[in-house]
């Protein structure tokens, strides 16, 4: 289930998160598209997200939309180092 692949990440949240809730709506659709929780417990993240894509009539898009992610992330991960370091500079 994909639930336990996230139990790291939800127990390290502020509280009040929705991540669990949103967590468990992505596992519903999984389900509904007929993914086992043996097949999500063996897909990669990426490959979740392309199911998940794909179910909610995104086709095609989950490579460019996962890419788009990793590289907000990235800026979002530089942006907090920056900061750290007194050297950010705001953006906007």
């Amino acid at each position: 289930m994909l639930l336990s692949k996230l139990e790291p990440v939800v127990k390290g949240l502020a509280p009040g998160s929705n991540t669990l809730s949103v967590a468990m709506a992505i596992n519903k659709d999984l389900l509904e598209r007929g993914l086992t929780d043996e097949a999500i417990r063996h897909l990669s993240g990426r490959e979740l997200f392309s199911e998940y894509c794909t179910w909610n009539g995104l086709i095609n898009w989950s490579d460019t939309l996962w890419d788009v992610v990793l590289v907000l992330r990235s800026m979002d991960a530089l942006e907090a180092i920056e900061a750290r370091e007194g050297t950010g500079h705001p953006i906007g």
